[in-house]
Formats: C-alpha cells, structure tokens, sequence
C-alpha cells in the first residue's frame, strides 16, 4: 500500500496541469480506498488485522500526585508503580515477539482476477464508457465494492425482465448507475411486477419506459409507485391501456410527485377551469405532456392570461379548444402566439372573434412561423391579385391553407383547374373565393374524379360544366360517392337537367326527398301541358290545312 501511494504521489508531481493532476489524484484516492476496504490484495495465510507496526517509543505513565501523610495513600501510589512496571515489562515482551515475525513481501500477496474485481468487471465484460466509469467512481462508489456475482445477478434480472440488449444495458446504467445498489428481491422484482400487473406491460413496453428513465426503479412501491398509478387509475378513471399509452408517450410522468406536480393541475382544470374529470382524462390522454408543464409559468400564463383575458375567450371555448387538441400548450408563449395574434388582428384587420374561431377551426396555427405565414398571404394579394378582403376569407373559412407549400399544392390545383376547366384569372379567383377549401382536396383522389363524373353528366360540355362550378364553387366540396353521384342519378331519372344539381346537392336528405318528389309532380306537369301544346298546334295545324284550295287550275 505504501510502495502504490509512493509512485502516485511521484506520477501525480511530475504532470503539468491542473486538471490532469485533479483528475489522477481523484483515481489514486478511489483506488486505494477500494484496496483498503476490498479484497483485491490479501496475504496469503496471514490476516493483516492482527499486525500492528511495533513502536520504539515507551509511553510516559505518569503517577496520579496525591497528597503524602496517610499510609494508605502511600500504598495505593506504591501499588500503581508496580503495576506500571509490570506493564511495561509485557509491552517490551511483546515488541520481541512483533520483531521476531516475518516481514511481508510482494510474494505474500495473491491478486484477485480483473474479472473478480467490480470495476474491471463493468468496465471490461459489461463495456461501459470511460465516462460513466468516471460517473460511477466519483458519484456511485459503492458500486466498486458490490461482488462480481451480485452484479451480475441484477444485470441478469433486467435483461431477462425486459429482454434488454447488451447495449440496453449499458446504457440504462449510464443514466441511473444507483440501480446496482438496488436489491432483486426487494426493489427490482417487486418494481417490474407492479408495472407489469397494473398497467398490463409487454417485455417491449417494459423496455421503452425504463430505457427513458431508468430511475423508475429507483422508487418506493409503498411510498411512491402506488399513489402515482392510483392518481391515473382512480383520480382520473383512466383504463390500464390509456395509463400505459400515456406513460409510453411520456415516461416522466411516473418521476412526477403526485402531491406538487400532478394533483394541483388536476385541481387547476377541475376546480377552476370547471373542467369535467372525463375532458380532463381525454385531454391527458391526447396530450399527457400537459402534466409536465409548470403551473404558475405556463399553464395559468397561457390559459389565463393569454386565452381569456388577452382574446376574451369564454370558459366553453376554451375547454373546446384543448380537449380538441391539447397540443397547443406546447407552443412558446412569446415565440409564436402572441406575435401570430399580433399580425392577424393589426396587420390583416382581423378582430377578436374572428381570430378565436380561426384558432378553434385550425390550432396548429401556432406550429407556423409568422414569415412562413407573412409568405402565404404575400402570394394570395400579389400573385392571384386577390382583395384584402377576399384573403380575409380565404383564411377565415379554411386556415390550413397556410400550412401548406406553394409551389407542391397551391400552384398544381391552380393549374389543374385552369386547364381542365379553361379558366380565365379572373374565373380562377372566382372559384377560390367561392371555396376556400378547394387548396386542401387532392387532385388525384378528388378533384379529378369529380370532374370527370361531372363532365359526363353534363353531356361532355365544358362550358356548362364551367358555368355550373362557377354558380356554385363549393360543389367540388361534397363526397362525390355519398352526395354527387347520387343526387345527380335521381335527377337524370326524373328528366331534370343536370345543371340542377347546384340547387339539389345543397339540400338535406328530407328536404332532397321532398324536392325531388315536387320536382317530379312539375315536370310531369309540364310535359303534359307541352304535349297538350304540341296537340293543340297540331289539330290548328290540320284544320288550316283543310280550308285550303286543294285543286288548282292552271
């Protein structure tokens, strides 16, 4: 032990930095405490602990002073110099003894194997980086100290629990190496069983969720795991499959504290918000990072402050707005609401109302950069010449329009309509106006089928298919096998034109069935009267005919 402190100490004196020399010293220390306290270096035959270095040095005994006079004071100071002198005589004994030993050499002291060794064990056969060899060593230390067969035994529990790779291994010890110190019957075993029994988890989910975060196991069942599953489980009535789901997609959760973290922003959406507890379990399970977020800094900032007192949204519109998607509370206050909301009310003239309904139809409004949507509104004004007022609706009847590429989706449908329609500018911007959300239908799966059923019933004429899509643009909206093809059979049965269809496909199912069996009684009626024309022109035909001169004279 001597002999390995000396040549340290010279190693570390002749390095040049700081940080090396700290980083050596730090290694010196761990590796002689784990000498001292392991067995790596034990005599062979010869138990250390019964050798004590012998001292030259006679410790001074110094007789108690006590007052003379009285004879048996005087006894008692002579006794105590006798047994001084006894004792002296012994510890002089046992220095000849101690003398008389062997010295301890280098051939004395067997070495264990590396694989023996716990360090050498994670480091060489498990295969963890330098990096958390350092973490162990200067966070964990204990961990050197455990027996080979011990660790090994954990490892082999996790694998076989969770069918973990050798590199799953390494790297959930990486992130939580407290878990060697974790007992298999005791922590490890009962841990897995709980997971695994109440929220009905696979090997593979298993896996995922200690992958994320290994500390999992770490936890108290009595203390901890149980009153976590049971907020779920109990408080929020969610099902074993909605639980896992959820810590699947957010395995912090099961980190969280249920006391400051979990039930005061379940008391938040329940008490103050009003919240029903079903709203709130669908919107957990939509969106369970909504549990994550600060209370005070993002929760109460964004709902409060921003929702109802900035847009005046009411308590309804609200609960619609994040039970529809939650995932709007993942959006930077700072970055992309408030300077979204900006534009849209003081740049495009937008008032509060309208920005709210446009928000409720499309929230991923927030997920756009406001260059991205300063670019889209650039192309509808400059490049459609389209009116202020024209883009106001546009965006006001279909928002997601400005989520999309101009030149992947916008350009191609105006294309396509100009070319199988042989639209003008002036009709194209008609038939934008007229649908908004002509933009978000695909060309191959819906608006060329339509198309074509439509140019088919029209007889092949283009212009009055054009005439009628330009009446009514939002026909190229309805379900073509639901509505169009449908409505447009039963006209074409009762002999009504085609072009029909713009006053028949806006119609409810009753109300269709009703016009359709008034349409059918007026033109039976009108056909009959055509007929009685036709005869009547007829028989005035006939009888002209007969008051003139038949036989000519030349």
């Amino acid at each position: 032990f001597f002999f390995l402190r000396s040549i340290i100490i010279d190693t570390i004196s002749s390095m040049k930095t700081r940080r090396k020399r700290s980083k050596l010293l730090t290694t010196a220390i761990c590796t002689v405490y784990l000498i001292r306290q392991s067995s790596c270096f034990m005599p062979v035959g010869v138990n250390f602990r019964n050798y004590r270095k012998s001292s030259n040095r006679k410790r001074k005994r110094i007789a108690p002073t006590l007052p003379p006079g009285s004879p048996t004071v005087t006894a008692s100071v002579a006794n105590h110099n006798n047994e001084l002198e006894e004792n002296e005589e012994l510890e002089n004994t046992e220095g000849i003894e101690k003398s008389s030993m062997p010295k301890i050499t280098w051939d004395h002291i067997g070495l264990m194997p590396a694989s023996e060794i716990a360090y050498f064990y994670l480091s060489n056969t498990v295969g963890l980086s330098e990096e958390i060899m350092w973490k162990i060593t200067l966070e964990f230390p204990a961990v050197l100290g455990l027996a080979v067969k011990n660790l090994e035994r954990k490892i082999d529990f996790l694998q076989k629990a969770m069918d973990l790779s050798d590199e799953d291994v390494r790297h959930i010890i990486g992130l939580q190496p407290s878990l060697l110190h974790l007992n298999v019957e005791s922590n490890l075993s009962p841990s897995v069983t709980l997971l695994i029994e109440n929220l009905q988890l696979k090997k593979s989910d298993l896996r995922v969720l200690i992958k994320s975060c290994p500390s999992i196991l770490c936890y108290s069942i009595d203390d901890n795991l149980i009153y976590k599953l049971a907020f779920f489980l109990i408080t929020l009535g969610t099902t074993p499959d909605e639980a896992r789901n959820a810590f699947l997609k957010e395995p912090r959760l099961l980190t969280c504290s249920v006391e400051t973290c979990l039930l005061p922003k379940f008391q938040f959406f329940h008490n103050d918000l009003l919240f029903p507890v079903d709203d709130i379990r669908s919107m957990v399970c939509k969106e369970p990072k909504i549990l994550l977020y600060s209370l005070e800094n993002n929760l109460c900032q964004k709902i409060v402050s921003y929702f109802m007192s900035m847009l005046h949204m009411d308590e309804v519109s609200v609960k619609r707005l994040l039970t529809t998607y939650p995932q709007v509370m993942n959006y930077s206050l700072h970055d992309s609401m408030i300077p979204v909301t900006r534009y849209f009310i003081s740049d495009l003239g937008f008032s509060n109302d309208d920005f709210v309904r446009i928000i409720l139809k499309y929230p991923r409004l927030f997920t756009l950069s406001l260059s991205k949507v300063k670019h889209m509104v650039g192309f509808f004004k400059y490049e459609l010449a389209l009116e202020p007022a024209s883009v106001r609706k546009i965006i006001q009847q279909s928002p997601q329009c400005l989520g999309l590429s101009i030149e992947l989706n916008i350009q191609a449908k105006l294309s396509f309509l100009r070319t199988k329609l042989e639209l003008k500018e002036d009709q194209l911007r008609q038939i934008i106006t007229g649908m908004p959300t002509i933009f978000q239908c695909s060309i191959e799966r819906n608006l060329d089928p339509k198309l074509e059923f439509l140019l088919d019933a029209f007889g092949g004429d283009v212009e009055k298919l054009k005439g009628t899509v330009m009446m009514l643009p939002s026909l190229l909206g309805y379900s073509l096998d639901k509505r169009i093809k449908p409505r447009m059979n039963c006209l074409l049965d009762i002999g009504e034109d085609a072009h029909g269809i713009t006053g028949a496909i806006t119609l409810s199912a009753e109300r269709f069935e009703e016009w359709l069996i008034g349409r059918k009684v007026k033109l039976a009626y009108e056909r009959r009267k055509e007929e009685e024309r036709k005869l009547a022109k007829e028989t005035r035909e006939g009888e002209r005919r007969k008051g003139r001169i038949v036989k000519w004279t030349r």
